[in-house]
């Protein structure tokens, strides 16, 4: 799968690079960008989660949403506290208690969506669309 999407990779970057004006209208988004920027994410930040998004780098694997939340509040708590961050932390056993609450105990992204995103275009427009709206809200919530 890498091999596949290392020549856009690498041109994305070389294009995101240049001096050029950059059209914001065909800027991707993602389910994992999204709930980072609800929680307040830096562009920085965003720009480290955007490859879960499709469950991880589109493979229909675990959600990337919740990969984001779970990055997210461990970044904060480790802020905060300035010491390692557990799983069996509250504040990320509410992030898990919501997303099974929310998808009915499904992890996978295609499962979740019913989708195979084959392209970043095909799953910013899903998530453009109202895609997974209420979970990527919940999970910005927790």
């Amino acid at each position: 799968m890498a091999d596949r999407w290392a020549p856009d990779a690498v041109k994305a970057a070389l294009n995101g690079l240049s001096p050029k004006e950059i059209d914001r209208h065909s800027v991707s988004i993602s389910c994992a960008t999204e709930v980072a920027r609800n929680m307040g994410a830096s562009d920085e930040e965003m720009i480290m989660v955007a490859g879960f998004a499709g469950g991880m780098g589109l493979s229909g694997a675990a959600c990337g949403a919740l990969s984001a939340a779970i990055w997210m509040k461990s970044l904060a708590l480790y802020r905060k506290e300035s010491k390692k961050v557990s799983l069996k932390n509250p504040s990320l056993k509410n992030i898990f208690e919501t997303f099974y609450k929310t998808t009915g105990s499904k992890i996978r992204c295609d499962a979740i969506t019913g989708m195979d995103f084959n392209t970043l275009d095909d799953h910013t427009n899903f998530i453009r669309n109202g895609g997974c709206d209420s979970l990527l809200k919940v999970l910005a919530k927790s």
